[in-house]
């Protein structure tokens, strides 16, 4: 039943995205008729993109706002905990739709929610629109789960250079991965 629940807000959320084939929900335009978001939903340019990252404009992160069918979450480390484990299993959709129920957002819970896109827009086919939402999270990044985002970063620049090293996560982070903030 708690699903049920949830299924709306998901398709909601992958329809604002431009995933899972929501052609028909185009972006209103902006102030003026200029076709552009208005400036609340405008994220910050990212600090240095690689040359291997795709050259279309980011797609704007919406301001999570708590719907009346679902009441809005705090975050919290009760908040982290589920978030972790959805991520441990690969739940991307359910990260998502937390993530549209907290009000203000952190730094760590806004790159969570574009990992998750990422990996959504991957498995929906939308390869241009997954690697948006990967390069949308800084370069300097060092929030939680950085590691792993910094590891799917490293995969893909190394696979565009022609160097498709099998590396596994574990790997990764022995040889090349120099934590800052913190890895949870």
């Amino acid at each position: 039943m708690k699903l049920l629940k949830c299924v709306p807000l998901l398709l909601l959320l992958l329809a604002l995205s431009g995933c899972g084939g929501a052609a028909a929900l185009a972006p209103k335009p902006g102030p003026g008729g200029t076709g552009a978001p208005p400036a609340a939903f405008e994220s910050p340019a990212p600090t240095a993109a690689p040359s291997a990252a795709p050259s279309t404009a980011p797609s704007p992160v919406p301001t999570a706002a708590p719907t009346t069918a679902l009441p809005a979450v705090v975050e919290n480390e009760a908040l982290w905990a589920k978030l972790d484990k959805e991520l441990e299993s690969e739940d991307y959709s359910s990260i998502a739709a937390q993530f549209a129920r907290v009000q203000s957002p952190s730094e760590d819970l806004t790159a969570m929610y574009r990992f998750a896109m990422y990996n959504i827009c991957g498995q929906d086919g939308d390869d241009e629109k997954s690697l948006q939402y990967l390069y949308q999270i800084p370069a300097g990044y060092r929030g939680r789960h950085a590691d792993l985002i910094a590891y799917w970063k490293f995969v893909h620049e190394s696979y565009t250079e022609g160097q498709s090293q099998n590396i596994t996560f574990d790997e990764y982070k022995r040889k090349y991965y120099k934590s800052g903030k913190g890895a949870y």
